[in-house]
């Protein structure tokens, strides 16, 4: 029986999220609060974008997010979830892990002062940057006991501080990038582009043409609606048995890209990869290689992708440029909705593009003379609610020498 047990705690063990887990979750929701701009007040209380969600940060959450901002070095930030943690009463049911972890309340009120004053230090100007007032604060409070740190923290938490502690504390705004404000749905829709049905590209077009969408014409950037369908995307979430971590990719066998989604690669011959070779083809009028493989991704909680170009300039050498040229063509297909963000968005052009399930946009990488186009730079925003899912392809520079000659 013993020897049963200890098998089935094994095999749960493996399920435990471990401390790399725990990193990649908090990094995630800091992604979330800075990217889209939220209130640490608001996020501690499961308040997302003005939508209440039912779960809340507990006491340790709080905590532990604190902790986070503080190795980090973002004081501020890190007195904002103190503060947080400040408000909350660490719960009776966690005596045993007190006694495991020890009482967090000391912990909280020293972490609370200390994150305040490097922060005040190099705000007033008394310190030139965060090492310097951090030295001076470990210093000081080494100088001084408990009573005083209980003395200052009850008089820093009494209501009428506290406001005023809180005014000070979001007076001073960041301003947003163009990736931001594109993950906000900021940016204005372009006038003059047109819907239509497509029924040109290619001869069976005709018979059963496509709802296409201008998203830009200098860029060219279409999105197609209704070119994916429910029985291929199950199909395609399949393939999730070998996905593996996108952060953990090197650019270039050496440094390693900010990106943090789970992907696979899809090469395998299937009638559903068929019709989705052809259904490219009908978007887009370009050939594709055999040889050409599919990425399916997958985006979690406050998962994203920096902005970045597809073209092989920003490191994506790969061996299938090396045989195929550059990759000429993204045709990015969603396979879900997002419940809040996961837009993709192109900030040198202002456009977002919020997922809509069985729809995909298509954009060129270079210009007509095969150079790269800046403009094509994108991202993906952090997903707040949902997942979001995607099909990529990267249409290739050399198999175009007949439908596009001048790019050769």
């Amino acid at each position: 029986m013993e020897l049963t047990n200890k098998v089935v705690l094994d095999e749960l063990v493996a399920y435990i999220p471990d401390s790399q887990d725990f990193l990649e979750a908090a990094l995630g929701i800091q992604r979330i609060e800075r990217i889209y701009d939220l209130r640490i007040d608001d996020l501690a209380k499961g308040i997302l974008q003005d939508k209440q969600y039912s779960i809340r940060f507990t006491f340790r959450d709080r905590l532990a997010m604190g902790h986070l901002m503080f190795k980090q070095g973002d004081f501020l930030a890190a007195a904002k979830w103190y503060r947080m943690a400040s408000k909350l009463e660490p719960k009776e049911d966690n005596k045993i892990l007190n006694k495991i972890l020890g009482d967090p309340t000391d912990i909280l009120k020293l972490q609370y002062l200390k994150a305040l004053f490097v922060y005040a230090s190099v705000f007033s100007g008394d310190s030139q940057n965060n090492d310097e007032a951090l030295a001076k604060v470990e210093k000081k409070f080494a100088d001084i006991g408990n009573v005083d740190i209980d003395e200052f923290y009850l008089k820093l938490t009494k209501p009428e501080n506290d406001i005023e502690l809180e005014k000070q504390l979001y007076e001073t705004q960041r301003p947003s990038t163009d990736f931001e404000k594109g993950c906000h749905g900021e940016f204005q829709s372009k006038s003059r582009l047109t819907c239509s049905y497509n029924h040109t590209t290619t001869p069976f077009l005709r018979l059963a043409p496509l709802k296409m969408e201008e998203v830009s014409r200098n860029p060219y950037i279409v999105m197609y609606h209704d070119v994916l369908y429910d029985s291929e995307i199950e199909v395609l979430k399949g393939q999730s048995d070998g996905f593996s971590n996108g952060f953990a990719d090197e650019k270039n066998g050496s440094i390693i890209r900010d990106i943090v989604a789970r992907h696979v690669w899809w090469s395998e011959e299937s009638p559903i990869r068929e019709r989705i070779n052809q259904r490219i083809i009908d978007m887009t009028g370009l050939n594709i290689s055999i040889t050409e493989k599919i990425q399916v991704a997958n985006y979690g909680l406050g998962t994203y992708f920096k902005p970045h170009f597809d073209y092989t300039s920003d490191g994506f050498q790969t061996p299938e440029v090396s045989t195929l040229g550059d990759r000429l063509v993204s045709v990015l297909f969603y396979a879900s909705d997002v419940a809040q963000g996961g837009a993709t968005v192109f900030p040198e052009l202002k456009i977002s593009i919020f997922p809509r399930i069985g729809s995909a946009i298509w954009w060129y990488n270079l210009y007509n003379n095969g150079t790269s186009d800046t403009r094509s730079k994108h991202s993906v925003c952090p997903v707040i609610q949902g997942d979001r899912w995607t099909l990529t392809m990267w249409i290739h520079l050399f198999p175009q020498m007949f439908k596009a000659p001048c790019l050769i």
